[in-house]
C-alpha cells in the first residue's frame, strides 16, 4: 500500500486552500503539506505551526494511521503519523540568516535523536544545485549542511520549476526524507498540470509502506432507508411471520432467537430499501461544472503562458498571455466563493424544515463524518496493550453459584405488556449506532403484539433456563478518543459497546424489576447518597447536599473539606464476584441472580483490526458501558463504599455513580483535615479491597471555610501524596467554589456560550434565514446550557460580578432571535424573545424545590406539576414588569407597546405569527427610519424621503401619503383607532395570526420602499444622505 502526499504553498488564499483540498480528494491524497494557508480549518487532522505558516492535514481513512500532534514550532509543525514523522515548515524570506539558522537548531531539537522515517518539506526559500537551483546561496548552503548531518535526502527530482512568477522561476519547495524512506519514495512530481490558485506549483509523491491494505469489510451490514420505511407493510410481516412460526422447537433459546433475527430482518426488507456501504466523497460540496470549465480554462491558459516564454516569443504575446491567464484565475476564485455562498444560503434555507439537521450540526461540529475507528489505525502491539489496560482480565477465582435445586415460579414470568413498557421506554433515535445485529430500537418499536408474544415467550425461556444467549453478550467495541489525549503512548479513550437491542430490552425488563424490588424490600436498598442512574434523584440533588452540608458547617464557624476521587477504568474493572456476592447479600431472589449470573458469563467483545478483519476480546471483568444492566449492577457493587462513613455523623460519602466525593466537616479547621485525610484513605482502602483503583494524580480537594479565616493549609494528605486545595473543583457539570458564590462556574459557562453562540449566530443572519420559530429552538439552546444546575446557584446569580457578562450573552443572541440591530437594546431585545437569564434561573431554583416537596409529601401528580409551572410563570413575569416599570430603565419605545402585554407575548404560540427584520424595527425604533439614522449619524437630517415631514414609527405606521392605501386597509382589517398606539397594535396582533400577518406585511411592503429609496438615493449621492450605510446590519 501506497500513501498518496500533497504539498503545496497557497500564498494566504482561501480559494486556493479550497481548491488544493478538492485536489487532494481526487488524487485520494491521505497527507496534506500546506505552507501559507490563510486559515486552518476547524476540523480534526489539522495541525499547524504556531505561526499558522505551516501545516499538516492528515485523512486516517486514507492513510489508516494514528496521527497526533508532536511538536509544534514557531514556523514548522511535526506530526506522529503511525510510526512515521512528518514535518511540514516554512521559512519566509523576510527572515535573515541568523533566523533561518535558529529555525533549522529548533528543528533538529524536535527530531532530537530520530533518524529514522522521517519526511521534512515546504518551502525552505533557498537555493542550491543539488536541487536544480542554478547557483547556492547561503541559506541553501546551511540546509545542506544541516540536511546532511541528520542524515536527509533530498528527493527533488529534474529542473522543473517549483515557484512561477511574471519576474522569473525558481526551485525553492523542497521534500526531505531519512535514508530509509529513500527507497520507498516514488512518482516525485511537480504537478504543473494542476491549477492550485498559487504562484507554486503543487508537489504529489507516495511512500510504500510495505504492507496491503486490507480488503473491505464484508460483515453483516444491515442499513434500511427510514425515509422510506413502509410501517404497514412492516406490521403485516411481522403480524404474518408470528402467526406462521418455523422453529422446530419452540422451547429452544437459540431456535427462538434466530427466528426472531431472520423474521424482523425480512419485515424491514418489506418495508424499505436497504442502504449500501457509504463512497467517499470525490468532491467538494461547492464543487460543479462551471468550477471545473475554469479550472480547465486556467490549466490551458498557464500551459500558453509558460510554454511561450520558453519559446523566447515576443514580449508582447508572454504578456497578453499572462494577462489572460491571470484573469481567468480572478474568475475562478470568484466563482469558488459564489459556490460556496450558494451552498450555504441552500444549507439555511433547510434550517426551517430540519433545524436539528446538517446546517445545524455542521456549525456545532456536531456531523460525525464515516471515519475508521481507533482499532483499524493503532499498531496492533499498542491495540492489545491497551485492550488490556481498558478490559483487564480476572485474576482471582469467580465461581457460578450452583442452580440445581433451582425451582421456578410462574409468577415470575414476563408478559407482552411488560415487554412494550421496556421498549417504550428505551430511546428510538436513528442517530444511536445499533449492535452486531444491526437492528435499530425503532424497529422493534414498531413490533406488533403478536410478535410481543414471542419476545416474551423468549425471555421467560431465558429466565426458566437461567440463560442470557451469547448473541446479547457479543458487543462490538466503539473506542472514543478523550481530550487532550497524549500525543505518545496509550490513547485516553471511552470504550463503548453496542449491544444487540433485542437483548437491551431484556435488561430493561430486569432493570425494572430490580428498582421494583429494591422499592419494596429495604434491606435490597441503595445508600441514599447515591444520587446516580435512580429515579426522581438527578445531579442538582446531590449538589444541593454538598451545598448544604458544607454551608451549614461554615455559617456555624466550622469547617468543611470535600475531596473527590477518581476511580480508574470503574465501569470496566469492577469484578464479576463483588457483583454477585452484592446481590446475594441484599437478598434478591434466586431466578434474578441467576440470570445475571448468566449475564456476567462469556462476555467478549468485537473489533475491527488494522488488517480488516473482525477480532473478538474476553471480558472477565466489569459491566459494559452501552448496556442498561450495567449502572444498576454499578451500583449495587459499590454501594458497600457509602457506608465507610456511617459512623461519623459529620462525615459523608456522595456518589454520582462513580464520581465520589467524601465530605467532612467539624468545628476545627486541622480536626477536620486530620478526619478528611484518615476517611478518604479508608474509602481508597475498601475501593481497592473490591478490586477496583483510585487515580491518584486526578484527586482534587477543596476546604470550604469563612472569610476571615487565616493560617490555613494549603493542603492534604491522601496516601502517600500531598493533595493542593484548590479554589474550586468541577463537580458533576459545576464549578464549586469555596464560597459557593459560583463566580467560576459562571465563568466556565460564559466561555462554553459564547463558542455556542458564535456558531449558532452563523444560522441566523438578520436576512435570509429562519424564522423566529426555528431561531426560538437555537435560544432555547443557549438557554439550557447556561441553565444547566440552576435549581443548585439560582439564588446567587443575581448578586454575581459575572451577571453583566452573561447579559451581553444573552442579549447578543435574543438580537438574532429576532433578527435586531445590534444597537438594540437588552431589555428590548428580551421583551421581543426571551426572559432574562436571572430570573430564568431563580424560578428554575423555586420550582425545583416546590416539585421536590410535593413529591416529598406524595402530592405529585400531572395537575400539580401544572399548577406549580403556571404559578411559576405569572411570579417570573410579574417580577419582570416590576423591573421594566422602574423609572429611566432602558428600552423606552419597546417598554409602551409590550409591557401591558408581557405575559401574554412570551405565552404566544408558534404559529401566531414570527418576529421578522422588519417587524422587529417598527417594535424597537431601531432601522431605515430618518430620525434613528440622524440619531447614529448616518443622516444629515429626519426628512422622510417621500413627502419630507419628519420621519419616524408612527410617521410610516400612520402619516407618510406613500402608502395611504396599504394602511386604510390595514386599519379597516384590525379595526384600529385612527391615530392608534404599538401598545394597540400589540393587543390586535397578539389575538390571531391573521392580524399578526396583516400588519406584517403592511410593516414590510413599507420598509422596504423605504430602504430601496435610501439606496436609490445613496448611489445618485443625494446630499440629504451621508457615506454610512443604512441597511440591514
Amino acid at each position: 500500500m501506497a500513501i498518496q502526499v500533497l504539498q503545496a504553498n497557497v500564498c494566504r488564499s482561501t480559494p486556493s486552500l479550497d481548491l488544493l483540498m478538492h485536489s487532494a480528494r481526487e488524487l485520494s491524497s491521505g497527507l496534506l503539506l500546506v505552507s501559507e494557508p490563510n486559515h486552518i480549518p476547524d476540523s480534526p487532522g489539522w495541525f499547524a505551526s504556531a505561526d499558522k505558516g505551516a501545516a499538516i492535514f492528515v485523512d486516517a481513512n486514507i492513510t489508516r494511521l494514528r496521527n497526533s500532534l508532536s511538536v509544534q514550532g514557531s514556523r514548522f509543525v511535526t506530526v506522529n503519523c503511525g510510526s512515521y514523522l512528518v514535518i511540514s515548515l516554512y521559512a519566509p524570506p523576510s527572515i535573515d540568516l541568523f533566523e533561518f539558522n535558529a529555525l533549522l537548531d529548533e528543528l533538529s531539537c524536535a527530531l532530537s535523536s530520530r533518524v529514522d522515517k522521517i519526511i521534512v518539506a515546504r518551502d525552505f526559500i533557498a537555493k542550491a544545485r543539488i536541487w536544480g537551483s542554478k547557483t547556492t546561496d547561503r541559506r541553501g548552503l546551511l540546509l545542506t549542511r544541516w540536511a546532511a548531518e541528520r542524515d536527509l535526502r533530498i528527493v527533488n527530482e529534474g529542473q522543473s520549476p517549483t515557484c512561477v512568477r511574471p519576474q522569473g522561476e525558481s526551485i525553492i519547495d523542497l521534500t526531505w526524507v531519512s535514508s530509509d524512506l529513500l527507497q520507498r519514495v516514488a512518482n516525485w512530481r511537480v504537478r504543473g498540470d494542476m491549477e492550485s490558485l498559487s504562484n507554486h506549483c503543487p508537489i504529489t509523491f507516495q511512500i510504500e509502506t510495505g504492507w496491503v491494505r486490507p480488503p473491505p469489510n464484508k460483515t453483516l451490514q444491515r442499513r434500511w432507508n427510514p425515509k422510506k420505511f413502509n410501517s404497514d407493510l412492516f406490521r403485516a410481516s411481522l403480524h404474518w411471520r408470528a402467526g406462521n412460526p418455523t422453529m422446530e422447537d419452540p422451547g429452544d433459546i437459540e431456535q427462538v432467537l434466530k427466528w426472531l433475527d431472520i423474521s424482523m430482518e425480512e419485515a424491514c426488507d418489506v418495508a424499505a430499501p436497504r442502504i449500501g456501504p457509504r463512497r467517499p466523497r470525490r468532491k467538494a460540496y461547492w464543487w460543479c461544472e462551471s468550477v471545473a470549465d475554469l479550472r480547465r480554462q486556467c490549466t490551458r491558459a498557464r500551459r500558453s503562458w509558460q510554454r511561450a516564454k520558453k519559446r523566447r516569443r515576443s514580449s508582447e504575446i508572454i504578456t497578453d498571455l499572462g494577462v489572460r491567464y491571470r484573469h481567468l484565475r480572478k474568475d475562478l476564485r470568484l466563482e469558488i466563493g459564489k459556490r460556496k455562498s450558494a451552498a450555504w444560503q441552500e444549507l439555511l434555507g433547510s434550517v426551517d424544515n430540519d433545524p436539528w439537521g446538517l446546517p445545524y450540526r455542521l456549525v456545532l461540529k456536531k456531523l460525525k463524518t464515516t471515519s475508521l475507528g481507533l482499532t483499524e489505525v493503532l499498531e496492533p502491539e499498542m491495540l492489545i496493550e491497551l485492550l488490556e489496560s481498558l478490559f483487564p482480565p480476572n485474576r482471582e477465582p469467580d465461581p457460578i453459584a450452583d442452580w440445581t435445586d433451582f425451582i421456578w415460579n410462574d409468577e415470575w414470568a414476563t408478559s407482552s405488556t411488560e415487554v412494550n413498557e421496556a421498549i417504550k421506554k428505551a430511546s428510538a433515535s436513528m442517530s444511536k449506532a445499533p449492535g452486531p445485529d444491526g437492528l435499530r430500537m425503532a424497529v422493534w418499536r414498531r413490533s406488533t403484539w403478536e410478535f410481543l408474544h414471542w419476545m416474551s415467550h423468549l425471555f421467560n425461556l431465558c429466565l426458566i433456563k437461567g440463560e442470557f444467549p451469547l448473541q446479547w453478550k457479543e458487543a462490538n467495541l466503539v473506542l472514543i478518543p478523550k481530550e487532550n489525549t497524549p500525543s505518545a503512548g496509550l490513547p485516553k479513550v471511552r470504550p463503548i459497546c453496542l449491544l444487540n437491542d433485542v437483548g437491551k430490552i431484556f435488561e430493561r425488563v430486569l432493570e425494572a424489576r430490580i428498582h421494583r424490588w429494591q422499592e419494596g424490600s429495604l434491606e435490597s436498598g441503595l445508600s441514599e447518597f447515591q444520587f446516580g442512574f435512580r429515579r426522581h434523584r438527578s445531579t442538582c440533588d446531590a449538589l444541593r447536599l454538598l451545598r448544604e452540608l458544607t454551608s451549614a458547617s461554615v455559617n456555624e464557624g466550622g469547617f468543611a473539606v470535600v475531596v473527590s476521587l477518581d476511580i480508574r477504568n470503574a465501569f470496566n474493572s469492577v469484578p464479576w464476584r463483588v457483583i454477585r456476592q452484592a446481590l446475594k447479600d441484599k437478598s434478591f431472589p434466586p431466578y434474578m441472580r441467576r440470570i445475571i449470573d448468566s449475564y456476567l458469563a462469556d462476555r467478549s467483545i468485537r473489533y475491527i483490526g488494522r488488517d480488516g478483519k473482525s477480532h473478538s476480546w474476553p471480558m472477565e471483568a466489569g459491566v459494559p458501558q452501552g448496556s442498561v444492566l450495567g449502572p444498576v449492577l454499578w451500583n449495587l457493587a459499590f454501594d458497600s463504599i457509602l457506608d465507610t462513613a456511617e459512623d461519623d455523623e459529620n462525615s459523608n460519602i456522595l456518589c454520582y455513580a462513580d464520581d465520589t466525593l467524601v465530605v467532612v466537616t467539624c468545628r476545627s479547621c486541622g480536626l477536620t483535615c486530620l478526619k478528611a485525610s484518615i476517611l478518604v484513605n479508608r474509602v481508597i482502602h475498601r475501593i481497592r479491597e473490591l478490586g477496583l483503583s483510585v487515580a491518584t494524580n486526578k484527586t482534587e480537594a477543596i476546604l470550604f471555610h469563612g472569610r476571615r479565616v487565616e493560617d490555613l493549609p494549603s493542603s492534604i494528605s491522601i496516601g502517600d501524596t500531598m493533595v493542593e486545595f484548590q479554589p474550586s473543583i468541577k463537580y458533576l457539570g459545576v464549578m464549586v467554589d469555596v464560597h459557593w458564590t459560583f463566580s467560576d462556574h459562571f465563568r466556565f459557562v460564559i466561555g462554553k456560550t459564547e463558542r455556542v453562540v458564535r456558531a449558532l449566530n452563523k444560522l441566523m443572519p438578520n436576512l435570509r434565514g429562519p424564522d423566529e420559530r426555528r431561531r426560538r429552538l437555537f435560544l432555547n439552546v443557549v438557554t439550557s446550557v447556561v441553565l444547566y444546575g440552576a435549581p443548585v446557584w439560582g439564588d446567587r446569580i443575581a448578586r454575581s460580578r459575572m451577571l453583566p457578562a452573561l447579559n451581553s450573552l444573552q442579549r447578543t443572541i435574543a438580537q438574532r432571535t429576532i433578527s435586531a440591530y445590534r444597537s438594540v437594546l437588552r431589555n428590548a431585545a428580551l421583551m421581543l424573545a426571551r426572559t432574562p437569564f436571572d430570573l430564568l434561573a431563580k424560578s428554575c431554583m423555586r420550582t425545583y424545590e416546590r416539585v421536590k416537596s410535593a413529591r416529598e409529601e406524595g402530592n405529585i401528580c400531572r395537575e400539580v406539576l401544572n399548577e406549580i409551572k403556571e404559578s411559576e410563570t405569572h411570579r417570573t413575569m410579574t417580577e419582570w414588569r416590576d423591573i421594566l416599570e422602574k423609572p429611566n430603565a432602558p428600552g423606552e419605545w419597546t417598554k409602551m407597546a409590550l409591557v401591558p402585554h408581557l405575559e401574554a407575548w412570551m405565552a404566544r404560540e408558534p404559529g401566531t405569527g414570527s418576529m421578522t427584520f422588519h417587524l422587529t424595527q417598527v417594535f424597537t425604533g431601531h432601522g431605515c427610519f430618518a430620525d434613528f439614522l440622524l440619531r447614529i449619524g448616518k443622516r444629515v437630517d429626519a426628512s422622510c424621503d417621500f413627502c419630507g415631514d419628519e420621519d419616524g414609527v408612527y410617521h410610516v405606521l400612520r402619516e407618510c401619503p406613500l402608502w395611504d392605501w396599504q394602511r386604510i386597509s390595514m386599519k379597516r382589517q384590525l379595526k384600529l383607532p385612527r391615530d392608534f398606539t404599538l401598545g394597540d397594535v400589540a393587543e390586535v396582533i397578539l389575538e390571531s395570526r391573521d392580524n399578526w400577518k396583516v400588519f406584517s406585511a403592511f410593516v414590510e411592503e413599507a420598509l422596504r420602499d423605504k430602504e430601496e429609496e435610501g439606496r436609490r438615493r445613496k448611489r445618485a449621492g443625494t446630499p440629504s444622505t451621508s457615506d454610512g450605510d443604512d441597511g440591514p446590519e
